[in-house]
Order: structure tokens, then sequence, then C-alpha cells
């Protein structure tokens, strides 16, 4: 065992606090509510209701920030490939910068960290919507758009370390993380509708302004929330921690990750192609919430009952599931044919994000574990920014009825990746499991 999985072993050991004694009113709500009410037990937790909601609003940004910029750029006239090209830069830059800001995060804390970050955000983000309106040259949108992308708040892995903080050790966790994943497909579900609601009924640019209005009004929001926020690295006088992608298994869940949001940036701009090409551009921010939703539902069935399966094997498992559900996109003819699809393959995704969570949670220091979130998101950003401008490519070269099989593709990457790395994860797992 390493100097790290022992450091994570004693952290995953149970406080003494983490499995609060069940009372008469936990009884009551667990007979009412059934396995549902390992939800309701989280919001025991002092201000975990609060740093939730928070973390909602700012991470509208994600399942709206590349729609929103591909809504903006072909209501003027611009190609799907010139629309895809500018979200991707936006992808790749958070996929790169994400991680350095969480290990900011780790060794100086979140009050620290966070609004300067939401405010260059929000600075560059009003500079690409005048970009846009003003007419201004095309090449400017790429500088800007990875300043944005760089400084892009990816809340949910601080949100994350504020559960971790609270509820280190207990089974409690895994639901925390199940809520979370769930919570990220709520996002995908109504960021999808909401930036395109507003972008064809108010005006084009009016989902980019939403991106920027969430993104700095719900981070500035999580960071008066200073009793929740773990502590600092330095200020507990711990050393910097080693980088986690020395870890040979996070390595191989980054690549996975990377996969996964592949599909998630292909998926985007080939739905609105789609829907576009069948007369209904509109109902492309319909079509993405169902398949959203019916993820959120299935990682909420993931964090309410009990699972025995050893965690390397979930992982495995989910990946297959999640890559294999999206093969039947390719043979989608129309609308209707398309969204009974979209849910199918809608059903394992959250259980494959849940899930590569719970694997980082076990590999990285504690001292990392923003970081190592952020790694995750950083590979979910690239992989966006390669599935966009491939998947904006494929509408403009192939026609928007061949556009699926990229979205597959990324799936099956993540699958491959999962099969060829699969005796690095499991002894990754195995230490703290």
């Amino acid at each position: 065992m390493t100097a790290d999985h022992e450091l994570q072993a004693q952290a995953d050991a149970p406080p003494a606090s983490a499995s609060p004694a069940p009372t008469a009113a936990a009884g009551r709500r667990r007979a009412l509510l059934g396995p549902l009410a390992r939800y309701a037990e989280l919001f025991e937790g002092p201000g975990s209701l609060r740093f939730v909601a928070a973390g909602f609003v700012a991470r509208l940004t994600v399942g709206m920030a590349g729609l929103g910029m591909v809504l903006a750029l072909t209501a003027e006239g611009n190609s799907y490939s010139l629309a895809g090209s500018v979200a991707g830069v936006l992808g790749l830059a958070t996929a790169v910068g994400g991680p350095q800001i969480g290990r900011l995060h780790d060794r100086y804390g979140q009050a620290r960290v966070l609004p300067p970050v939401a405010l260059t955000f929000g600075t560059a983000m009003g500079l690409i919507i005048a970009a846009i309106s003003g007419g201004w040259p095309i090449w400017l949108l790429y500088p800007l758009a990875v300043v944005a992308g760089a400084s892009l708040p990816l809340v949910g892995s601080l949100v994350r370390a504020r559960w971790t903080k609270m509820y280190r050790g207990s089974d409690r966790l895994r639901t925390s993380y199940a809520l979370e994943g769930a919570t990220e497909e709520a996002v995908y579900a109504v960021g999808p509708v909401l930036v395109t609601a507003l972008a064809t009924s108010v005006g084009p640019l009016a989902g980019l302004t939403a991106v920027l209005s969430c993104a700095v009004l719900g981070s500035l929001w999580l960071t008066v929330q200073r009793s929740t926020q773990p502590e600092p690295t330095a200020k507990a006088g711990v050393e910097r921690s080693p980088w986690v992608m020395r870890l040979p298994a996070m390595r191989a869940v980054f690549v996975v990750m990377l996969g996964i949001g592949g599909v998630f940036g292909a998926m985007e701009i080939v739905t609105v192609g789609f829907a576009s090409a069948n007369g209904s551009r509109g109902a492309s921010g319909l079509l993405l919430a169902a398949w959203g939703v019916s993820s959120l539902v299935s990682g909420l069935v993931y964090g309410a009952v009990t699972i025995l399966t050893a965690l390397h094997r979930r992982f495995t498992l989910a990946v297959a599931a999640f890559a294999l559900g999206l093969l039947p996109l390719t043979l989608a003819g129309n609308l209707l044919a398309l969204a009974p699809l979209l849910i199918v393959a809608g059903v394992s995704m959250s259980w494959a994000m849940i899930i590569a969570i719970e694997v980082i949670q076990r590999i990285v220091p504690e001292t990392s574990l923003t970081e190592g979130i952020a790694w995750s998101s950083g590979g979910t950003g690239f992989g966006m920014t390669l599935g966009s401008t491939a998947g904006g490519w494929a509408v403009d070269a192939f026609g928007a009825d061949r556009g699926y099989a990229v979205p597959a593709a990324f799936g099956l990457l993540g699958l491959l990746v999962v099969l060829i790395n699969r005796r690095v994860i499991k002894a990754g797992c195995e230490p703290c499991a």
C-alpha cells in the first residue's frame, strides 16, 4: 500500500459521528419515503441545503454554455462547424484550467479563490456577448473563449468537497455523490431547455446572458458559505500534495471522462442539427432534457439502494451500459423515433459519472480531492471540445441523420479504456475498499 493510500485509508475510517443513531423521527421518515429517505437525511448536515442550492445555480452554466454558444452563433448565420469550434475551445480551456484552479482551492480555500475566478469568467463572457452582438471579427471569439473556459467555475468539485468533509467515512457519502450526479443531470435537463427557450423566444444572446448571470451569482453565493468549506491545506500546515495525475488509475478515469465528455459535446450540437433538419429547431432543448431526466432518475435510484458489487466492477458495468446505450441513436430516422432512444441512452449515464467520482475519492489523497474531481471535470470538458467540434463537422459534412455516430464513438472509447485498464482501476480502489 502506498503512502497516499495509507492516508486515504485513514481518512476513510468512519468517525464517531459519521453514522448517527436512528431516531423515531428518522424511522417515520424512512417508512414514509422508503429508500428516498436517504436523500432527506443528507440535509440534516448544517448548511447543506444552502450550498447545494448555490451550487445548482452556478452549475446551470455547464448545461447552457456550449449550447448557448451554438445557438447564438448559428442564429447570426455562422456554420455549425464554426459554432462547434468556438464552444470546443471554451471546453478545452476548461479542461486545462479547471484542475489548476482546483489545486488552488485545495491549497488556499474556496472563499479566497472562487470570487476572482467567477468575476474573470463573467468579464470574458460579457465580452463574448459584445463581440457577437457588435459584429466584431470572428477570430476574437477564440481568445475570449480561452479566458472564459479557463475561468469557468467548476462548482461541482467544490460542492462534492463539502459533502466529503461532512460525511467522510459514512454511507451517506455515496448517497451524496449520487445526489450530485442527479444534480448535474438536472443541470443538463434544465439548462438546454432554458437556454433554448431564451435564445429562440427572447433573443439569440439571451442564453449567454443567463450563462454569465448564473455563474457569477451562484459562485458568489457559495463563497459566502464559509462554515461548510473544507479547511485549506495551507492553513492547516499540510505540505502540498503531489500531482494526482501521476496515479495510473487517475489517468485512466480521466480518459474515460474524456469519452463521456465527448458524448456530451457531440450530443448537443448533433441534436440541434437533427431537430433543425426535421423542421423543429426548438425541440432540441426538450430532446436533450429527456436524455438528462432519464439519467437523473436512474442516478437517484443508484443512491437510494444498497449495492454490494465491488466498486471497480460497478464502474466497468456502468461505462459498458452507457456506451452500448448510445448505439441505437444512429438508427433514428425522425424526432419521434429519437425521443425514446435518448431516454434509454440516458439511463446509465449518471451511473458512469457517479461511480467515476467514487473511484476518484478512493484513489487520490484527501488533500487533493478537489483537484482530482476537477481533473474529472477537465476530462469531461476536453471531451466536450472534441465532441462538439467533431459533431459540428459531421453534421455539416455528412448530414444530421449520421451525426449520432460521433457520440456513439466517444462512448465506445470510454468503454475500451475501462476494459484495458480494469486491473489498474481495481488496484487503485481496493486498498481503501
